[in-house]
């Protein structure tokens, strides 16, 4: 759990020192995850529960970041596999799209916001290219901070228009239109 001054982990990600070189990663996308947090879900939050994946998207997508970052590039696409492969085993969740209202008892927090989430933004990533993609995310950070977003803003409305042809590419694949139908 990640607070503005303060992060917070389970004793399940407690390591002895000795069996440390057992694990790859150690406890790097947990830490990753929730360091990400800072910016998105502290310094940029959430309009409702409905966008939760704008958080919880960009702190899965940062576990990537950095285990390309640290790991390189094959760690990263074979967590990335992984995961996906982990999402396509939950067939409850191919329908429901990323943004939702009608949720009970915390499902929100499921496999679509925090994995199928960090897949946009991924593959947006690279739709764009790095530095579009980055100078976008600079942007979006900057123009935000302090404040609750959701994923149709004037803001999002400017991003969209700069990158017409490749933004219609990528909500063709599905995933906007569905969030607007299944949210009415």
């Amino acid at each position: 759990m990640e607070n503005s001054s303060a992060t917070t982990n389970t004793a399940e990600s407690l390591r002895n020192p000795k069996l440390v070189p057992e694990y790859e990663q150690n406890e790097d996308p947990l830490i990753s995850h929730e360091l990400a947090h800072q910016w998105f879900g502290d310094l940029v939050t959430t309009k409702d529960w409905g966008n939760i994946w704008l958080n919880e998207g960009f702190a899965t997508f940062m576990e990537t970041v950095w285990a390309e970052s640290h790991f390189g590039k094959d760690t990263a696409d074979y967590d990335r596999w992984e995961a996906t492969r982990q999402w396509f085993a939950m067939r409850s969740l191919y329908d429901k799209p990323i943004v939702r209202y009608n949720f009970e008892e915390s499902e929100e927090f499921d496999g679509n916001a925090y994995g199928k989430g960090g897949w946009v933004l991924y593959m947006l990533r690279r739709q764009l290219g790095e530095d579009a993609f980055y100078a976008g995310l600079k942007h979006y950070l900057e123009v935000n901070r302090g404040k609750k977003r959701d994923d149709t803003g004037p803001s999002q409305r400017r991003w969209k228009k700069r990158h017409t042809q490749t933004w219609t590419r990528f909500s063709n694949s599905g995933f906007t239109e569905r969030a607007r139908r299944n949210s009415r």
